[in-house]
């Protein structure tokens, strides 16, 4: 009996022995006054154990020597005890926010303070124990609360020691970011058709959602980042608050409207209702729409066994007539269809280009020979590209290339022309080069004439080869003696001659605009600058071709060149009044399409059409709206002009037919 007795003391000394972290201010100091800490038990150490003669000592810090710590941060703490009966000793550890952590072989957590397992020997009287603490997220001020048991090893519960302390602990940190709502879902729907709402686009800066509620506005609730609802027939405002692990909100919303019944949607088909084989030809079904909500898709049948899809699409037919259909699909599934018939005419035969080399040419070695080939034609299509062999192993490109020969001689000139169907079609003439100069003048030679005579095949016509425009006596004398391939000249030139060089090379207008632009311009933009390789620009003014020189890559090397005079000579070129006659600018831009003179071709005859009705074509038909960008309100005149002179002669040619068989009736 005795030995049960002493088991049961031993026991309830173990259970009180210990070091204890509590929650709140008033377990240290009990109302009955009594001091001591038992998290586990509910009841303080010295209402177990009775007061022995020695208090012990207890401290409690932080290991790292600091008591401010960053939100949610694992920290490690010493809590010593020393003096008092000092034989056994217990702990109890506890915090008023955060996670205790035993880190001792003999404690634990209990109940979420750190308390012994066992009662721990003492040695030498002092004992310490080790713990962590893992901070809360929120900043703030924490407390730490430890009781220490001295106890004499009796197995009694009297003459023991208690001790308590705490340790304020400061959190600091970012305050926790707010989380952000986000929904995403349609904004009408079908009465009684599910409805999905999705919440997963929320977020949460700094941490992570724990919850997701909807509300449906209807008395309707779920959670759950992703949700289906069905709704009666009315508007509805649905909102979803989201919450953080910190327990911050946020709330977002959305307005359905849901339709007692859904209006299926109406499709329409815009497009040609002919076309030829071969040439891809555009739908559109921009023009359907659907009352109470969206057209979502567009299915096309071009009635040859082949489909497409989208708002907008192109396709060949091959010869034959067609009924193309588009399907739509509104957003509640419900569809609508439309046709439209079109008539594939068979493709004729494409016509080689017609090349026009133009010439002969003659000129004499040194010279610059400008070439011309702009009365080439393509009667079904457009010349794409113009390719010369000048006959002495060099070549060229444009409509209007230029040329310097070496040696005199004739030479057989080759211009080979290149359409858009990849046919071909070439073209020769000659170019006579003289190396005879003509008998000398008795009186003064012309500086413009000596120039050309020396000086030209290197400079270029004009001085505009490393530009020599404005060079004075001096400048010309200077050169002479110090060029390895001018030196010659000292001997060939008088000062008279080098004086009138000079006086030439400082004439007000040393070239005409349309010499330079023939020059530096035409192989690229064509004949009178109505387009070539590169687009049309007449009408183009002085800082139209200065900012072209600046920022075009291949026109760069012409700031070196052209002189401020040059390019205004240019610009007066490309702004007279009549630059080309419509003829040429209608087989450039037309006739591909509307045939010689007017007459028809793959489109309607235009004979006869005024400068209103050709701008109306361009602003209405998509064929003809690049040309906009490239014919000015003159060429349009030019044109318009032309066909209406085809007009007359269409007339005149009429009439005489009619006289003829007047007479041939009367005979």
């Amino acid at each position: 009996m005795l030995n049960i007795k002493m088991y049961i003391r031993r026991a309830i000394a173990i259970a009180c022995v210990g070091a204890w972290v509590i929650v709140s201010d008033s377990a240290i100091a009990v109302p009955d006054g009594i001091s001591g800490f038992s998290g586990a038990s509910g009841a303080t150490c010295t209402a177990c154990h009775g007061p022995g003669s020695i208090t012990p000592m207890v401290t409690l810090s932080a290991d790292s020597g600091s008591v401010t710590v960053s939100p949610g941060s694992v920290t490690s703490y010493t809590f010593t005890m020393t003096g008092g009966p000092a034989v056994d000793a217990g702990l109890d550890v506890a915090v008023s926010s955060g996670t205790l952590i035993a880190t001792n072989a003999l404690t634990n957590v209990l109940n979420g303070e750190v308390v012994q397992t066992q009662p721990n020997p003492v040695s030498g009287g002092t004992i310490s124990w080790s713990f962590d603490w893992q901070a809360p997220m929120a900043s703030g001020t924490y407390t730490l609360y430890a009781a220490a048991l001295s106890a004499n090893g009796d197995d009694g519960l009297g003459g023991d020691g208690v001790s308590t302390t705490t340790l304020d602990v400061t959190v600091t940190g970012i305050s926790n970011q707010l989380p952000v709502a986000v929904i995403s879902a349609p904004t009408t729907g079908i009465e009684g058709a599910a409805i999905t709402f999705d919440g997963s686009g929320s977020l949460d800066p700094d941490g992570t959602i724990v919850s997701y509620d909807w509300n449906f506005g209807d008395g309707g609730n779920a959670i759950g980042d992703i949700t289906t609802h069905t709704f009666v027939a009315g508007t509805y405002d649905v909102t979803l608050t989201v919450t953080d692990e910190a327990g911050d909100t946020d709330i977002a919303s959305i307005t359905i409207q849901i339709s007692a019944s859904n209006v299926p949607p109406t499709a329409a088909i815009s497009g040609p209702t002919n076309g030829s084989e071969g040439v891809a030809v555009t739908f559109d079904g921009a023009g359907s729409s659907d009352p109470d909500g969206n057209v979502v898709d567009y299915v096309w049948d071009f009635g040859d066994s082949t489909a497409g899809s989208g708002v907008s699409v192109s396709h060949t037919f091959a010869a034959g007539i067609y009924t193309v259909t588009l399907l739509v699909t509104d957003d509640f599934g419900a569809t609508d269809s439309a046709a439209l018939v079109i008539d594939i005419a068979a493709a004729t035969e494409p016509q080689p280009p017609i090349a026009d080399a133009g010439g002969p040419y003659s000129g004499t070695v040194g010279a610059v020979i400008q070439y011309d080939g702009s009365g080439s034609t393509d009667q079904d299509g457009s010349i794409q590209s113009y390719q010369w062999d000048f006959g002495d192993n060099s070549s060229g490109t444009g409509v209007g290339p230029v040329h310097v020969y070496t040696a005199p001689g004739t030479y057989n000139v080759v211009l080979t022309v290149t359409d858009n169907d990849g046919l071909s079609g070439q073209s020769q003439t000659t170019a006579d080069i003289n190396a005879v100069l003509p008998p000398p003048d008795p009186t003064p030679i012309p500086g413009e004439t000596l120039y050309n005579t020396y000086c030209a095949s290197c400079h270029g016509a004009g001085g505009l080869e490393e530009d020599v425009i404005g060079e004075s006596a001096d400048d010309i004398i200077e050169a002479i003696e110090e060029e390895p391939t001018m030196v010659f000249l000292a001997n060939v030139l008088s000062e008279m001659d080098i004086n009138a060089i000079a006086e030439f090379l400082n004439q007000e207008s040393d070239l005409a605009g349309e010499t330079l632009y023939n020059t530096y311009c035409a192989s690229c933009h064509g004949v009178g600058g109505v387009g070539g390789l590169e687009e049309n620009v007449r009408g183009e003014s002085v800082e139209d071709i200065i900012e072209a020189i600046e920022e075009a890559p291949t026109m760069v090397f012409l700031a070196n060149v052209l002189s401020e005079m040059d390019i205004k000579a240019i610009a007066e070129f490309l702004n007279q009044e009549s630059d080309l006659a419509g003829e040429t600018l209608y087989n450039t831009y037309c006739a591909s399409c509307h045939g010689a003179g007017g007459a028809g071709g793959l489109e309607e005859d235009v004979i006869g059409e005024s400068a209103d009705d050709i701008i109306e074509a361009i602003e209405e038909e998509p064929t003809m709206v690049s040309l906009a960008n490239v014919l000015s309100e003159m060429d349009i005149k030019a044109i318009a002009e032309f066909l209406n002179e085809e007009s007359n002669r269409h007339r005149t040619r009429d009439r005489d037919r009619d006289s003829d068989e007047r007479e041939h009736d009367d005979d």
